[in-house]
């Protein structure tokens, strides 16, 4: 889930034709209090044009770009917030699955580390969620659950699971610890496998009591597993859904955390690691940074901001080819929340 330069990113890291708008803006529920408000999205970004005092047809070309971002807008995808980037040559509006603060910035660069934040809480997995009978495939996003269409890969992925072996399971269908089918199991995860692969996404298991594969065998098998929940649950809609998605993105959150704490600790004992913010910008500039891991930010702010020296780093960071994680609060407590991983 690390984030590195693609080109989806490089928006994030290339110096534009000044001035470059951001705009971060979440969405409301849609309730009758809380009505989806495009209107409140063009006025706010309006507004924020308006007063950057810029030549009129330069600000009546970024308003104009802005209308046709937020005109193109879709509410209905289960999307948080929404990111909008607009410079006199350049227009972008990104849909986020977590929520951000009303956000707005203007500079030479677009806002990187809310974006790039967003984009990896945003980041799709599939998820597995085994019963006794039946298998369902959902595509996930953060905490947001969609069933998966149909597919070969994914009909074979069900005709595997029905013809599971059951002759040393119990009468939940629960496989006993030792006693499953060994090739079976091979068979079934080459199956996930091969839809992990199409789909580009990473695989969450829930139920896997039902199979008795182990963290063994995921490491034999090709099938990239980031969150693994033993106990049977079944979610067909509404708050039970919900949940499982919300206990699915703190699970991964907190497996990536403690996969890199380990490395955080491994790099400050080889003195490859560094957490101020001029040492950073410092191994930065001389191409060392290899990972810049961050805790889960506050966002405490809102309105129009400055860009803060962290801003930098992280686009910097990308830009010089390393990568980026947002980890778990408190993972850093040591560094006080920040750390850089140093190649040499």
């Amino acid at each position: 889930m690390t984030l590195t330069l693609t080109k989806d990113f490089s928006y994030l890291i290339e110096k534009q034709k000044a001035p470059a708008f951001s705009f971060f803006f979440r969405v409301h529920s849609g309730s009758e209090k809380q009505l989806h408000d495009p209107g409140h999205m063009r006025s706010k970004c309006h507004e924020v044009i308006k007063e950057a005092g810029l030549q009129s047809a330069l600000t009546e070309n970024l308003l104009n770009k802005v209308n046709q971002e937020i005109e193109q807008l879709d509410l209905s995808t289960g999307a948080k917030s929404f990111g909008i980037f607009v410079s006199p040559e350049f227009a972008a509006t990104k849909l986020y699955y977590t929520y951000l603060p009303e956000r707005q910035y203007m500079g030479e660069y677009f806002s990187a580390l809310e974006s790039l934040y967003a984009e990896q809480q945003s980041r799709r997995y599939i998820m597995f969620q085994l019963e006794p009978r039946a298998i369902q495939v959902f595509k996930g996003q953060n905490d947001h659950l969609e069933i998966l269409e149909s597919s070969p890969e994914l009909e074979l992925v069900n005709k595997i699971y029905k013809h599971k072996v059951t002759t040393q399971a119990d009468k939940d269908g629960k496989a006993h610890r030792g006693e499953h089918d060994i090739k079976w199991i091979k068979e079934f995860l080459d199956a996930m496998s091969a839809l992990s692969a199409k789909l580009e996404s990473p695989a969450v298991i829930v139920g896997n009591s039902l199979t008795a594969a182990t963290s063994e065998d995921f490491k034999k098998s090709s099938l990239n597993v980031i969150a693994c929940i033993d106990e049977v649950v079944h979610a067909t809609g509404g708050n039970s859904q919900a949940e499982l998605g919300s206990k699915i993105a703190e699970l991964i959150q907190e497996n990536t955390s403690k996969e890199w704490l380990l490395k955080c600790n491994e790099a400050a004992g080889s003195h490859k690691l560094v957490s101020a913010n001029d040492e950073m910008i410092a191994c930065v500039v001389e191409g060392r940074a290899a990972q810049l891991l961050l805790e889960t930010p506050a966002w405490d702010n809102s309105g129009l901001l400055e860009f803060t020296p962290l801003h930098e780093i992280a686009r910097e960071t990308l830009a010089k080819h390393g990568s980026l994680e947002f980890l778990s609060k408190n993972t850093l407590k040591k560094w006080n929340g920040q750390v850089m991983l140093l190649r040499y």
